[in-house]
């Protein structure tokens, strides 16, 4: 596995089949890799093309390359370089299954609009598979969290490289809850699940409960026909407990859940002993961190 762009990674590029202006170092789940693509570009970043590389050699294979130009080159994209998931410059251990992270998801999990946002250069991470937790596994798509705490989402991205590739995105807490709220039968139940899965899991119970019911469509009389009146009862039930249920949640769940992160932040705070560090590491502005520290208990 290439984390880094390396001078040996350069010379498989200039030996590389491929056309020129469409052979390229590009960044996959399994690090950087040499391939080519057609029209459709690959979904992963391309770092170099070859005709880039055979450029800044002044040779077109790798016999013609001079070493010492090589190494600049390599020496050049240094700062394309996969950090670990505490965004270090560290190398995988022996033992370890790393996985690169290639993207964010931006927007909405279920937005039309959404999808993808391949990362720029020195922003794509890797973990250790081997150490990280999966939390849901759909057909297509799967979730984990990393040993680090964060959120991966695995799933097919289109694109020419090897047609259609894996990839790794990471998922912030907000979309991780909706995935989790929408598919609950997807939810592992042979680990322990972090406070986002279980809560999102617990509101979907909540809305399920409250299901109005079917009308029935029954014969009265010889005739077929939809009778409401038959599960009237059920409905006023549903009508009263929505309306209360959801009072609830405005009046007094809401409340404690901020109550709950203020207390958190507080945690956190004492940890670093710093707003500014604590704020840093949460990934939230210094004014909207203490304004949650000095917000009041529930």
């Amino acid at each position: 596995m290439n984390i880094a762009i390396t001078p040996d990674l350069i010379i498989d590029l200039l030996d590389h089949h491929g056309p020129r202006d469409k052979t390229g170092i590009i960044l996959t789940e399994d690090g950087w890799e040499v391939g080519a693509w057609t029209d459709l570009q690959p979904s992963g970043l391309v770092a170099l093309t070859k005709e880039d590389a055979a450029a800044y050699l002044g040779a077109d294979t790798p016999e013609e390359a001079h070493p010492d130009v090589v190494e600049a080159l390599a020496a050049e994209y240094g700062g394309y370089q996969v950090v670990d998931e505490n965004g270090e410059l560290t190398t995988p251990p022996a033992d370890a299954d790393p996985q690169v992270v290639t993207a964010r998801w931006q927007g909405s999990l279920f937005d039309e609009n959404s999808g993808d946002e391949t990362y720029g250069p020195g922003e794509a991470w890797y973990f250790d598979l081997n150490t990280a937790v999966k939390l849901v596994q759909e057909k297509h798509a799967s979730l984990w969290r990393t040993a680090g705490g964060r959120y991966v989402r695995r799933h097919f991205s289109p694109g020419a490289f090897h047609l259609h590739r894996w990839t790794w995105v990471e998922m912030d807490h907000s979309q991780v809850a909706e995935w989790a709220y929408a598919a609950p039968d997807a939810i592992a139940d042979d680990v322990p699940l972090p406070p986002v899965i279980a809560a999102a899991r617990a509101a979907r119970a909540i809305v399920d409960a409250m299901e109005p019911p079917a009308i029935p469509w029954v014969e009265v009389g010889g005739i077929r026909d939809y009778h409401a009146d038959k599960v009237v009862s059920e409905a006023r039930e549903i009508v009263h407990s929505a309306a209360a249920i959801s009072d609830l949640l405005r009046r007094t769940v809401a409340s404690q859940l901020r109550g709950h992160r203020a207390r958190a932040a507080r945690v956190v705070e004492r940890a670093f002993g710093r707003q500014e560090d604590a704020a840093q590491w949460l990934g939230m502005g210094r004014g909207t961190f203490a304004k949650l520290v000095t917000a009041p208990d529930a």
